[in-house]
């Protein structure tokens, strides 16, 4: 189902522009096959915020897995998103009942589902799950991880196999941390050497962009200029303001 209501509660970044143009392609091609793709990058460059996107853009199910989770808490979590059951539920029946429950409602629903964080379904064992769902569900699944997940989705060749299409995230430009501005420091002009300096001193770090973007947003309102630049940024930072 998609969602026509604008979206305002995530910055344009051309991270989400690449996550949305994954999912627009695996929808304008009419398939029978199952569809799994692959989005990854490195920490802190967006993923997430990627995610939130399709998941207003799309009214996609969105799971973010945990390092510790076991193969009965992830389907567990993935019900919970799907308003099958509540944090406070323990689920009945075995891992294939469980499983099977998630496929129908993926295949009844016609949703999209997200996982995030997927490395940690690589490293816990807990990938071939998505294996079972995909093959019963027909559903578009879309996995999000670090850029290491491409290569250890390779130790699984049923998984990778079945990969469809491949995306990656990339570290912002000047022209994302432009756009971050917008949105984090909505009533303040800060200088395009300003971004300049903030988005190479972090290597492009969506994550840590935006904190030094709100420590700039602390600085000027402490003392309102018009204008914030690298002299002005600096001079409250020497004085320890």
């Amino acid at each position: 189902m998609h969602n026509t209501k604008k979206i305002e509660s995530v910055a344009p970044l051309s991270n989400v522009v690449s996550f949305d143009s994954l999912i627009r392609d695996f929808m304008a091609s009419h398939t029978d096959r199952p569809r799994l793709g692959v989005f990854s990058g490195l920490t802190g460059v967006g993923k997430t915020q990627a995610a939130a996107f399709a998941v207003n853009e799309y009214d996609a199910y969105h799971v973010q897995v945990g390092y510790s989770w076991t193969k009965r808490f992830f389907c567990k979590a993935m019900m919970v998103e799907m308003g099958m059951l509540t944090w406070d539920d323990t689920p009945k029946g075995s891992l294939p009942d469980l499983v099977y429950a998630i496929s129908l409602q993926l295949m009844r629903s016609r949703r999209i589902l997200i996982v995030d964080d997927a490395q940690f379904l690589v490293q816990k064992s807990i990938i071939e799950l998505i294996r079972d769902i995909l093959e019963a569900s027909k559903a578009l699944i879309i996995l999000i991880g670090e850029e290491t997940l491409p290569r250890e989705l390779k130790k699984w060749s049923r998984i990778y196999n079945r990969v469809r299409k491949w995306g990656r995230a990339e570290p912002l430009n000047l022209a994302d941390t432009m756009a971050l501005a917008r949105f984090v420091c909505k009533d303040l002009e800060i200088s395009k050497e300003l971004l300049s300096e903030v988005c190479a001193s972090v290597n492009g770090c969506a994550r840590t962009i935006v904190t030094h973007l709100e420590h700039i947003q602390a600085c000027a309102a402490a003392h309102p200029p018009t204008r914030v630049d690298p002299a002005t940024y600096t001079s409250r930072l020497d004085s320890g303001l």
